[in-house]
């Protein structure tokens, strides 16, 4: 009898609301192209744009996508990230022939 005044009908959730798509997306979008970044610059970089997230959503939103922290991100350089940001000397070189 009890259950049926506890309110639970008008409850729609529980906890937190999760973490918005477009938000989650430039996470991960900052976190691959500022490898050396950890999770505080990027809540930095995100509230110079507007957006209020804690460090702890963003170490949670790398862990999801099984992205490391930077440290460990900055270790790896990834075969096209290396290819991209030599481009112009890899051209540079094979066009002098």
């Amino acid at each position: 009898m009890q259950k049926k005044f506890d309110g639970s009908k008008q409850r729609t959730s529980i906890g937190r609301p999760a973490t918005g798509q477009t938000i989650e997306e430039l996470v991960l979008q900052l976190a691959r192209e500022n490898r050396s970044w950890g999770y505080r610059r990027i809540v930095g970089a995100l509230s110079n744009l507007g957006h209020e997230i804690s460090h702890q959503t963003v170490a949670n939103v790398l862990q999801r996508h099984g992205l490391a922290p930077a440290p460990e991100r900055g270790k790896k350089t990834l075969w096209k990230d290396f290819i991209r940001s030599h481009l112009e000397t890899l051209a540079a070189v094979d066009s002098s022939r």
